[in-house]
């Protein structure tokens, strides 16, 4: 971008205190920001364009983005599309979207949260805390968070597909209930063996802390992060259950097929603890901001947080590894011309979102839809995009300040 503002000054002409160099140091500095702003119109403009071109290309009703760069205080929000249709208002950043999987951040950190004040190990095992279930009873909840259990995943059961099989929309699942489901199934390999994902990990996750807590997951994550004074997520809900009137007023309807099922009221207690939860990108953007800088977790438990295994077979991997990893809770990925990227996508049979965060840029990027058709990998290509854009804009910006 080239800058509008050419004043040749020199360093000597702007000493002393005269009339004609306090001139030059005003004009320089309304030139600066004149070329700051016009910076960040060009990459505004240049993401909405990207926003809209997204929502279009899979038919998505309505999609939101916040953004957050190290230098600015308030987030850069954008929006596109509606909140349902037929006949729906603008999506906007107070709009409640399900997140799906990224609620295995937060149910991950609250495990953490007890290691840290002793009550576990994540060395402990399933057969420490859940005996009933005599077969799983050597993997550890380290292999639990970190998908290397082996343990069949509860929701590719016909019974939680309510497309094919919608009588279960209503129902209120209880964890045990969800683990049961799973428990019937032949274990995927060995724990510890290999990778694969299994939101039943995430299930029993939760029944562990409801073990020790003697208290809700609902109530657990409450306590722990939503409360306002901690970390002001105001805007974010754990409802493993229906939902309440307060917190539909606020909701987006999703929909699966392009709008062809409206997935909105289906009871999200078949997520549990390893997606029931719901958020806006404005509180998705705070969360990954506290946590990634360290003031929701001690030093060691967020390190270990963010010690990854593969995806291609569960063995250990450096993070500066090009291959893409996986910690507790959090994905990995080595992208080139970023760098580190943390990151998160989540997905329900109504809505899709992905949370990112570039290490080297310090930049975080969330995202929300209300569609189901926005799988994993359309999700986190775009948003890998984002930080691309954003990335190039600010070298460009360097580039012309410095001239």
């Amino acid at each position: 971008m080239e800058s509008s503002c050419q004043i040749p000054y020199t360093s000597k002409l702007l000493r002393g205190d005269s009339a004609m160099n306090k001139w030059r140091k005003y004009l320089v500095l309304i030139c600066y920001f004149a070329t700051f702003q016009a910076w960040g119109n060009n990459l505004n403009q240049d993401l909405q364009h990207k926003l809209d071109h997204f929502r279009k290309a899979y038919g998505v009703p309505g999609v939101v983005m916040s953004i957050s760069l190290p230098t600015e205080t308030a987030t850069r929000d954008f929006t596109s599309g509606v909140d349902r249709i037929p006949n729906g208002k603008p999506v906007t950043t107070h709009n409640l979207f399900q997140i799906g999987s990224i609620s295995k951040s937060f149910t991950a950190a609250l495990i953490l949260k007890l290691e840290a004040r002793g009550l576990l190990s994540l060395n402990d095992t399933v057969g420490d805390y859940l005996p009933q279930f005599k077969k799983w009873h050597a993997i550890t909840i380290r292999q639990l968070l970190n998908h290397t259990s082996g343990i069949y995943d509860y929701t590719l059961d016909a019974k939680l597909d309510h497309i094919k099989n919608p009588r279960y929309r209503n129902t209120t699942w209880s964890l045990a209930e969800l683990a049961n489901i799973a428990y019937i199934h032949r274990q995927q390999f060995q724990p510890g063996q290999d990778w694969r994902y299994s939101n039943t990990n995430y299930i029993l996750a939760g029944m562990i802390i409801e073990t020790i807590t003697h208290r809700s997951m609902a109530q657990n994550i409450q306590n722990y992060f939503l409360d306002p004074k901690l970390y002001d997520l105001t805007s974010t809900h754990y409802i493993s259950g229906a939902y309440p009137t307060s917190v539909l007023s606020h909701m987006a309807h999703g929909y699966y097929k392009n709008g062809g099922e409206d997935e909105t009221y289906v009871n999200l207690s078949w997520a549990g603890s390893a997606g029931a939860i719901v958020s806006t990108t404005h509180d998705l953007v705070k969360w990954a901001r506290v946590l990634f800088h360290g003031y929701v977790l001690p030093a060691h438990q967020l390190h270990e947080m963010e010690t990854i295994i593969s995806r291609k077979g569960g063995n250990w991997l450096p993070t500066w590894a090009h291959e893409k990893g996986y910690g507790l809770g959090i994905g990995h990925r080595y992208l080139p011309g970023i760098g580190s990227v943390w990151s998160h996508p989540g997905g329900t049979t109504g809505f899709s979102a992905l949370f990112m965060w570039a290490e080297q840029h310090d930049i975080i990027v969330a995202i929300t839809a209300n569609s189901h058709d926005v799988n994993i990998q359309k999700i986190n290509a775009f948003g890998a995009s984002v930080l691309h854009t954003v990335i190039q804009h600010q070298d460009e910006w360097n580039r012309s300040s410095l001239q």
